[in-house]
């Protein structure tokens, strides 16, 4: 099945997919790409849940209006210009909150 979004991710979001996964920068796009297509939104969150990953994309200094999606226990914070949608930051999910 074929995406009908196009991927980006910032330098930022390179760094932070290495960091905090492990996954080489190459990588990061077919991560975000997974993450997007089978990731939690934030309308099938638990409420808590729900209201940590706001606060978190609240705290993510952008104009744009900032989106999330949970995959494999990381946070993926993106902002979304149409059919392109561009990663800024990836977070660790707390234990507190899972």
């Amino acid at each position: 099945m074929e995406n009908k979004f196009q991927v980006e991710v910032t330098k930022h979001a390179q760094q932070r997919i290495k960091e905090r996964m492990g996954i080489k920068s190459k990588a990061a796009e077919r991560q975000f790409g997974l993450a997007l297509t089978r990731g939690t939104g934030l309308k099938e969150m638990d409420v808590e849940l729900a209201q940590w990953a706001v606060t978190m994309a609240d705290v993510v200094k952008t104009d744009d209006k900032r989106e999330v999606t949970l995959y494999n226990n990381h946070l993926f914070v993106y902002v979304s210009n149409g059919i392109l949608k561009t990663l800024i930051t990836v977070l660790n999910l707390p234990r507190e909150v899972k």
